[in-house]
């Protein structure tokens, strides 16, 4: 399998890959140990999963809770771990990893130019801002030395460059933004944050064709606008 350093630009270098159109974008996300395939299947199984707890004595906010983690679990179990693909969760912040490719995945809720490379439309931003740990690996995404340096800042100098294993990586976003017909939906690397915590640039783009199911809602994370910081630990293996 062909590494995504092989493949891509580094972001670090200031290369830029052109926007993956969708006609292009299975291809390129094989190259990443993906598929067009396995991002609608997963987003279909949190939509269903999350119609579930939808109305009655459910709070208003927790169907959005269950789009994420069960579009997130989904994609977990479809990506095996007899390939390598691991479940991230150090810091709380959940991800599904690949220690070989040196890519992490985890799921957001995207605006309305998500999936979208058109005449009036910008470059996608998030639903809504994040805190210090998304806004952490975004800027890794930039500078794989990000963590070194800020710790380095501190005046810890000792191990500050062994990182937990599923931060040792590129975090890509599944970007999710449900219409009143579609899913739109792009794969995408993000490689700097505005001072609202928001997404102010992305390193590549791939545009996945739209998931024609109507009503779904957009993830959320919990606690996403602070990013929990707390150590779980890190899960290696799915038991």
């Amino acid at each position: 399998m062909t590494s995504p350093a092989a493949s891509a630009p580094s972001p670090s270098s200031g290369g830029r890959r052109p926007v993956v159109l969708p006609a292009d974008a299975d291809a390129r996300l094989r190259a990443l140990d993906l598929s067009v395939e396995i991002l609608h299947a997963s987003i279909r199984v949190g939509d269903t999963a999350r119609r579930r707890v939808t109305g009655g004595n459910y709070p208003t906010t927790y169907p959005g809770v269950v789009m994420w983690a069960e579009t997130l679990a989904a994609l977990r179990s479809r990506l095996p771990e007899s390939a390598g693909w691991r479940i991230g969760r150090s810091g709380n912040y959940e991800t599904v990893y690949s220690p070989s490719l040196k890519i992490g995945i985890t799921v957001v809720a995207g605006d309305e130019d998500t999936g979208q490379e058109k005449p009036g439309h910008g470059r996608p931003r998030l639903k809504r801002s994040r805190g210090p740990k998304t806004s952490q690996r975004v800027r890794r995404n930039f500078n794989p030395n990000q963590m070194m340096l800020d710790l380095e800042a501190l005046g810890f100098t000792a191990d500050v460059d062994r990182l937990p294993e599923d931060e040792d990586c590129q975090t890509w976003f599944l970007v999710v933004h449900p219409t009143d017909d579609d899913v739109r939906i792009e794969f995408s690397l993000p490689t700097d944050m505005s001072g609202d915590g928001n997404v102010s640039e992305w390193s590549e783009r791939i545009l996945v064709e739209a998931l024609m199911v109507s009503g779904v809602l957009a993830p959320k994370m919990p606690n996403e606008d602070d990013d929990d910081e707390g150590d779980s630990g890190l899960v290696r293996r799915r038991g």
